[in-house]
């Protein structure tokens, strides 16, 4: 397959189902977007926002915020209450309107709302509900009809376990994934500890990379987008990485996790002037927690060679695989595959690849889907 550079997201991508790979970063196409997905860009987004505030904005001597060279959002549109410090009210209306300015408005939520694997098993109750008016739930914007209520009793649900009821027909009421999002802001922004991101100064967010590793002839590059960089102190730097999500890594799986590890690899020459580089892996979900492997030069080499490594499979992979697929030729989907794909998609398109193997095509020579798509015409 082809590859210019490679970023953990492709990495682990690759590494999950080499099939997926071709379909997002070969033929450069993607299936409908995840809940899960949507749900983190927000919280993303907003976090970045007030990043930018703060870091744009002078402090006086007592701590306190003064007007600075960029006393707003990063939009440009959303003043900050009394500097960088925001109140509750000044976090939910910016949630608000980048939940609407990310899509969540569009036709694709009713089926983005009820794909979400944690939607809450509750009954709606609109009419005690500050969000509802003239019909329409103000979080999602659509009208409450379209957004069905959890019935364990459903015909669609006759014969189903509850794994299976809860990936197909948990719509649910988007009310408490919303005051989840809110907490998970709020425990970030007002985290007044002494570890807590903002209580230093901001040096960076989502500052991108892009490091070329040279081999010889052959040059390998990784890419990545960092969420926040702060100063620990003058010799100590600290990058942040949210995560949105229920799962948790464990401390072993930290140490070998290639997206902290480029992290450290990229901070080391980003950020030369500080003598150490900490990475941190922040879990908003179910309770703050916080982890730091103590990466050191035996990182940077083993990031290289995973990344060489990982690089020549996908360069050498010329039928990419789907990770359902079983040596007996049977099926099985996995909980990746139904909370993390899009299963009609993987199945509409992976019949095509093999047909277009079957004929003689060789996916070095197609570069879009478009590419794809006239080769199978042409058969």
């Amino acid at each position: 397959m082809h590859i210019n550079r490679l970023s953990a997201s492709a990495y682990k991508c690759h590494e999950q189902c080499p099939f997926k790979y071709f379909l997002n970063y070969h033929l450069k196409i993607r299936g409908e977007q995840t809940f899960a997905a949507d749900y983190g860009s927000v919280i993303h987004e907003i976090l970045e926002r007030y990043a930018f505030a703060k870091k744009d904005t002078v402090e006086d001597k007592e701590g306190k915020g003064k007007e600075g060279t960029d006393e707003v959002w990063h939009n440009n549109q959303k003043p900050v209450s009394n500097g960088p410090y925001l109140t509750v009210s000044d976090i939910e209306e910016q949630y608000i309107d980048i939940l609407l300015e990310n899509g969540w408005r569009s036709e694709s939520m009713s089926k983005l709302w009820p794909s979400h694997r944690y939607v809450r098993e509750v009954e709606k109750t609109c009419d005690d509900c500050p969000f509802f008016k003239d019909g329409v739930c103000g979080i999602v914007n659509h009208n409450v009809d379209d957004i069905s209520g959890y019935d364990p009793d459903a015909k669609v649900n006759k014969g189903k376990s509850a794994k299976e009821k809860k990936i197909d027909f948990n719509f649910g009421c988007p009310l408490e994934e919303y005051k989840e999002g809110v907490r998970q802001i709020e425990d970030v922004i007002f985290d007044d500890k002494p570890y807590g991101p903002f209580n230093r100064k901001i040096v960076d967010a989502e500052r991108y990379f892009r490091i070329k590793i040279v081999d010889g002839e052959k040059t390998y590059t990784c890419s990545g987008l960092m969420d926040l960089t702060t100063e620990l102190d003058k010799d100590t730097i600290e990058i942040f990485d949210y995560k949105t999500g229920r799962f948790k890594m464990s401390y072993p799986d930290c140490l070998k996790d290639i997206q902290l590890m480029m992290y450290y690899y990229a901070a080391k020459r980003l950020y030369p002037k500080y003598k150490n580089h900490m990475i941190t892996i922040y879990y908003l979900c179910g309770g703050k927690k916080q982890i730091t492997p103590p990466f050191g030069d035996m990182t940077e080499q083993e990031v290289c060679d995973r990344i060489k490594k990982r690089w020549n499979e996908i360069e050498q992979d010329i039928f990419p695989q789907r990770r359902c697929d079983k040596y007996d030729g049977s099926v099985e989907f996995d909980h990746k595959c139904n909370y993390l794909c899009d299963k009609e998609f993987c199945e509409e398109m992976h019949p095509k690849l093999t047909k277009f193997v079957a004929n003689g095509g060789n996916i070095h020579d197609v570069e879009s889907a478009d590419d794809f798509e006239e080769f199978l015409i042409n058969i």
